[in-house]
């Protein structure tokens, strides 16, 4: 628990369903396709690639995670659209 009453979700099962069904959520594939991202000259940072990034949105599906979600598919389709 954080200030003002905000939480942080950790996913800790290996595999999990999404909430809307769309796809289950695997912690080694999601690990596996993970991005490292510059930060600074020395140090870089690995988050989850776009596309797992939203299924793991979808498996907590909040208010928040939704609209999260929209931008996420905004953003993924305009990396799309970047590549030959």
């Amino acid at each position: 628990m954080f200030e003002n009453d905000v939480h942080v979700d950790v996913l800790v099962a290996r595999s999990a369903a999404t909430k809307d069904d769309s796809s289950a959520v695997h912690f080694d594939d999601v690990l596996a396709s993970r991005e490292s991202v510059p930060y600074s000259e020395n140090v870089s940072i690995v988050v989850p690639a776009i596309s797992d990034l939203i299924r793991t949105k979808r498996w907590g599906l909040r208010t928040a995670d939704i609209a999260d979600i929209q931008l996420l598919e905004a953003m993924l389709r305009t990396e799309r659209q970047r590549k030959p």
